[in-house]
């Protein structure tokens, strides 16, 4: 986990990402939430390591998620290793075992893009996986491109930032988390203090 600043990685992001895709990727999760709740003047930060990006709608996602992928792997950004230990599929990799695609930026570990899609139908239930083939850099092969059953309400009317790229509305993820975890669990958190 980095603190990192919403206003300056979503910069970066939508600096990287090709502008055809601006439409249809959504950052969401506590970068887009900081982004609209803190004040964008004051120095202020996140904690988190990656900045998770919904491709939608579900039709475009695959080429979209393709198009971001390799637009940022020609400029320099890599797969990352702590998370991505071991090689991409291939044809023959079944879906569910397939490797999620995130990168880091160019000399940067501190954060990276992860990218998602919304679910395919209103019965989904769990993660569900979509192939993605991804044609260049030393990781080319095949990727999921993950799913979650909520994610379509994340996505629901997102903010146009001053950069031209989406964020969440953070009463919509809200509302999609609660929806997602809907028991009280005895489990504390930890490690915050």
């Amino acid at each position: 986990m980095s603190e990192i600043s919403p206003v300056e990685v979503i910069r970066q992001v939508a600096e990287a990402v090709p502008p055809e895709c601006y439409d249809n990727i959504i950052i969401v999760g506590s970068l887009a939430a900081g982004y609209q709740l803190l004040s964008p003047d004051a120095p202020v930060t996140v904690r988190t390591k990656d900045v998770d990006c919904i491709l939608s709608p579900r039709i475009e996602a695959g080429r979209s998620a393709k198009a971001v992928a390799e637009k940022l792997i020609a400029s320099g950004w890599n797969q990352d290793k702590e998370v991505f230990a071991g090689t991409p599929g291939n044809s023959s990799t079944p879906t569910d075992k397939l490797p999620i695609v995130r990168l880091h930026p160019p000399q940067k570990t501190e954060w990276f893009i992860e990218l998602l899609t919304v679910p395919a139908s209103e019965q989904q239930v769990g993660k569900e996986l979509e192939r993605i083939e991804i044609s260049n850099g030393p990781d080319a092969g095949h990727y999921g491109l993950p799913s979650f059953r909520y994610l379509s309400l994340a996505a629901y009317k997102p903010v146009k930032t001053p950069f031209g790229i989406l964020c969440a509305r953070p009463e919509m993820m809200a509302l999609a988390n609660l929806l997602e975890h809907i028991e009280i669990k005895p489990e504390r958190m930890g490690g915050l203090i």
